[in-house]
């Protein structure tokens, strides 16, 4: 179940840590009751934990000796196969005391430890035999982990603000960050939206020893295609994989696990195979009031297909109507838990999610499904035959800047914005992410930058908000055994002229209906583009273009203006744009104006 952590350690051993500024972070993340909470320091070295729904459960954890401490919001699936490669003295040990498993498996193994574990985590251990501090993520990045370094200090939390709390540095806006948002709608790296203060990336570990700080990779996507092996092989494999993965994901003990239901092919593979694990699976949908709502938008409403999939499959099912009154009163609560806003639309996710938490307290999701089994055929289609990698990567880029492309930028923001980041490129920040890709197809090129930069911002995106209801998240789509197997798969049998999702869909022939099976790509998305031009339009125009807006001096004011009215009159449809502006201006209000959340 969901823990949030928080450490700080001193360059300077001279400066014991003090647990009344443990204690601050961790105030700073406590959105829900917390069950329980430990806080331990060691002279330079300082551990906190918040353990939601979960009593005695906070940490730190430690190793038999004493030597090797261990902040964990972790949850791993795959324990009694980790519990099994340990040797008979160290698994007694285990049986007595279960907490010990990471760090015993961080004793042995060192950091190669991490690559074995099954399951969603952000650590920090303190080796008290090297003095080192290390920071580490899962593969996909679904537990976030900040950090900063000030006044000889590291200090890093599951939240910026329990970073901010300490009152050592002064809230303000990485304009680089900024910027590259505003291009892609997601930070390609490790910025966030506040200067000095960065993310650590997805399977990686930062080691802080003697003062220096190294950041490395555990672990990266490569994808190894088999020799071709049939359509039937990897429908029947991928179909055991699947139900073997959701045996796994769906199982947890002393606490209740259901999952999202979009109506969409992701959440139905979960239902489907999960749902013959869990006797009456709970599920839970969100869809919208479609009064007034344009024709192109009306198919994002999925309410009768996951009404008809539940029933089907025998889930308990439970569903929350959205109409344009909801965004205006959880936008902000939504901005303040995701602290630097990330891709998509994500109010109902927030919402959703509190439904969610009043059953249940681990929820299932579909991320990673689209990415890794070929889906956004208004894009793989254009890149499937572009082998030659210079003009690949110059199309994908348009791509996927899906905001303010760089060409735009003097349009849109102002001279003071442009002069700060003059020299900078958003193509060469893009080229970087796919630097390290090790694949021969374009599909895998592309699927590559999307996991690294969509999944972990959807990751992000629901453990954050998620969290704010003390809800834990896990992606079976990402289990570590299916996602092996998925990247052998060769591309051609992912996305390919016949079909997207081509394998996924074959090998789910009979178990889900032909109706969702043959779906256009949707997305969970709701009809804002009317939504702003009706109801919302008052609200939209107040928060874009008021004056507080205009007077920071971050765009253009004739940009917005032109942005506005053309989505008002119908000539465009700038709806993420409109969404990330909104959520600039609510940032900026909550953390840089310091306006309290009503």
């Amino acid at each position: 179940m969901r823990k949030v952590i928080a450490g700080i350690c001193a360059f300077d051993a001279m400066e014991p840590i003090k647990k009344s500024l443990l204690k601050k972070m961790c105030e700073a993340m406590r959105y829900q009751p917390a069950a329980d909470e430990a806080v331990w320091v060691d002279q330079e070295i300082g551990f906190a934990v918040l353990s939601f729904r979960e009593p005695n459960g906070a940490q730190p954890l430690h190793n038999f000796k004493g030597t090797i401490w261990m902040a964990a919001d972790a949850d791993i699936v795959n324990q009694d196969a980790l519990r099994q490669s340990l040797i008979p003295n160290d698994k007694l040990i285990i049986d007595q005391n279960k907490s010990a498993l990471l760090p015993m498996l961080y004793e042995r193994q060192g950091i190669k430890f991490l690559k074995n574990l099954n399951g969603f985590f952000a650590l920090a251990i303190w080796d008290g035999r090297t003095k080192e501090l290390l920071l580490a993520r899962d593969r996909f990045g679904s537990r976030p982990l900040f950090y900063s370094v000030v006044r000889d200090r590291l200090i890093f939390a599951s939240d910026i603000k329990a970073l901010l709390t300490l009152n050592i540095m002064t809230p303000g806006l990485d304009i680089e960050a900024f910027v590259e948002y505003f291009t892609f709608q997601t930070n390609l790296g490790d910025r966030t939206w506040f200067k000095n203060i960065r993310l650590l990336p997805p399977g990686h570990v930062l080691r802080l020893h003697d003062g220096n700080i190294l950041k490395e990779s555990y672990w990266d996507l490569i994808y190894q295609e088999d020799e071709d092996l049939g359509e039937n092989s990897y429908r029947d494999r991928l179909r055991d994989q699947l139900d073997q993965t959701m045996k796994r994901q769906a199982s947890a003990q002393r606490a209740m696990v259901g999952s999202f239901l979009s109506g969409g092919l992701d959440t139905g593979t979960i239902i489907a195979f999960a749902s013959r694990h869990v006797r009456l699976l709970p599920t839970f949908h969100c869809g919208y009031d479609m009064t007034n709502v344009i024709p192109e938008e009306l198919k994002f409403s999925e309410t009768e297909q996951a009404r008809k999939l539940s029933r089907l499959l025998g889930t308990e099912y439970h569903e929350i109507i959205l109409n344009p009154g909801h965004l205006k009163h959880v936008l902000p609560r939504v901005v303040w838990h995701l602290e630097s806003p990330r891709i998509n639309i994500s109010y109902p996710n927030f919402l959703v999610g509190q439904i969610a938490s009043r059953k249940v307290d681990i929820i299932l999701t579909g991320t990673g499904g689209d990415e890794f089994f070929g889906s956004y055929p208004w894009r793989y289609s254009r890149i499937i035959d572009c082998t030659e990698r210079t003009k690949f990567e110059a199309l994908y880029y348009q791509l996927r800047a899906r905001l303010i492309q760089e060409d735009q930028w003097t349009d849109a923001f102002s001279d003071s914005i442009l002069g700060t980041v003059n020299g900078c490129s958003a193509f060469e920040n893009f080229r970087e992410v796919l630097k390290p890709v090790q694949a021969n197809d374009p599909l895998h090129w592309a699927m590559y930058f999307d996991v690294k930069t969509a999944v972990h911002d959807l990751l992000m995106v629901d453990t954050q908000l998620d969290a704010a209801h003390g809800l834990a998240c896990r992606s079976p789509l990402l289990d570590n055994d299916l996602v092996s197997f998925v990247l052998r798969i060769p591309a051609r049998y992912k996305f390919n002229k016949i079909d997207f999702k081509y394998i996924l869909k074959k090998s789910l022939k009979g178990i889900l209906p032909d109706e969702i099976l043959q779906r256009p790509k949707i997305g969970f998305i709701p009809p804002d583009g009317s939504w702003y031009r009706g109801p919302l339009r008052e609200y939209v125009h107040d928060v874009v273009l008021g004056a507080r807006a205009l007077e920071r001096n971050y765009f253009k004011e004739s940009y917005l203006r032109r942005i506005v009215v053309e989505h008002m009159d119908g000539k465009a449809n700038h709806r993420a744009l409109l969404w990330s502006l909104m959520c600039f201006e609510w940032w900026n209000r909550l953390f840089i104006d310091k306006e309290p959340l009503s």
